[in-house]
């Protein structure tokens, strides 16, 4: 067993070890092709479960979060209730009780914030409570399909939240690019996409401005605490948008990484094979070798990579999904270069008359 865990440790720099490691058991190539392809996909999946629902409040807001914030504060002062409730399913779902025409801008449909310095529109949040998810996603595309140009800039253009019957969407935008027409409706900065499954039943949007997440009152805002005050209702939006985006991180977390684990899985497949193509011909030292003993190798030869895969993909996560490919294809261009390849010909000796 020791002299194993040595040869292990020699194949992680050494081709002659990797090729060594066939005359060991077949098991101990598997244990390593599997520690390989699961080593190689951490730093993907750690970053997806880093991601959260509220990483959409660190981009630049442009005034969002002051629109999110005035929003809770008009629902409050006109009694209209935006509420998490349970249908007899057990769905969670939105809930609109009030006069939604006291929040929404007149003759319209939508509540508006709009910049008292600048005058530009800051964030419009549409309810459609009573919409088919069909029919809020189609919605929401269509704003997206928004034109823009700078003969005739398109002001309808603007940052949004879409609170739909199951599921909320939001979109945020440069003011100033959508002004001077070179941002349309594709041209978003930042995206967020929700559903209330683990929103807690009983979550109204016009408490975010009375009650913090501990459900302690939020005093009246005054000059002196103000700052305080936008802290504890923008916590109140950042955990709501935590909990819903919570269910659609999980399918993603698992999606992605059992993605990748078989695409790693399939490229060490491949990488035997090619071992194999490559020591084929009679003029290569091992050409004796079986399709089981490519097999054993390609897998002692995954170790190495893999622990690069690791290390580099969490300096480096925006590269983790490539890096293992990058690593592999190296380790076995290497090794078909300088342990692979074919015993060089012998020079013909002119033959003499």
């Amino acid at each position: 067993m020791k002299d194993t865990f040595k040869l292990i440790f020699s194949s992680l720099f050494k081709n002659d070890a990797a090729i060594e490691g066939r005359k060991k058991p077949w098991f101990i190539a598997l244990i390593i092709f599997l520690l390989s392809s699961v080593l190689a996909v951490i730093p993907l999946t750690v970053s997806v479960a880093k991601t959260t629902g509220s990483d959409f409040f660190n981009s630049t807001l442009y005034s969002y979060e002051v629109g999110a914030q005035k929003f809770s504060e008009t629902l409050d002062e006109h009694d209209v209730d935006v509420t998490v409730t349970a249908n007899t399913e057990g769905l969670h779902i939105l809930t609109l009780s009030g006069d939604w025409s006291t929040v929404a801008k007149a003759g319209e449909d939508y509540f508006e914030y709009v910049s008292p310095t600048t005058s530009q529109t800051i964030l419009r949040v549409y309810v459609q409570d009573t919409k088919t998810i069909t029919e809020t996603e189609e919605f929401v595309t269509a704003l997206l399909a928004l034109e823009n140009s700078e003969e005739t800039p398109n002001l309808e253009i603007t940052s949004f939240l879409v609170l739909g019957h199951r599921a909320m969407y939001s979109y945020l935008y440069n003011p100033a690019g959508v002004a001077d027409g070179s941002v349309a409706g594709s041209g978003y900065t930042a995206s967020y996409k929700g559903n209330y499954t683990n929103v807690e039943v009983g979550t109204n949007f016009g408490n975010f401005a009375k009650y913090d997440v501990t459900g302690d009152p939020i005093p009246a805002p005054t000059e002196a605490n103000y700052a305080a005050y936008q802290a504890k209702v923008m916590a109140n939006w950042e955990t709501l948008f935590d909990n819903a985006y919570s269910e659609i991180k999980d399918t993603m977390l698992w999606t992605t990484s059992g993605i990748m684990l078989g695409v790693d899985a399939i490229l060490g497949l491949f990488m035997m094979l090619m071992i194999f193509i490559l020591t084929r011909g009679k003029n290569n030292p091992n050409h004796t070798f079986t399709l089981l003993d490519s097999v054993k190798i390609g897998a002692w030869s995954m170790l190495s990579p893999a622990l690069i895969s690791l290390i580099v993909g969490f300096l480096l996560p925006n590269y983790a999904s490539m890096l293992f490919v990058m690593t592999i294809g190296l380790r076995i261009m290497w090794m078909s270069m300088k342990s692979l390849r074919p015993m060089p010909t012998a020079p013909q000796q002119p033959v003499r008359k």
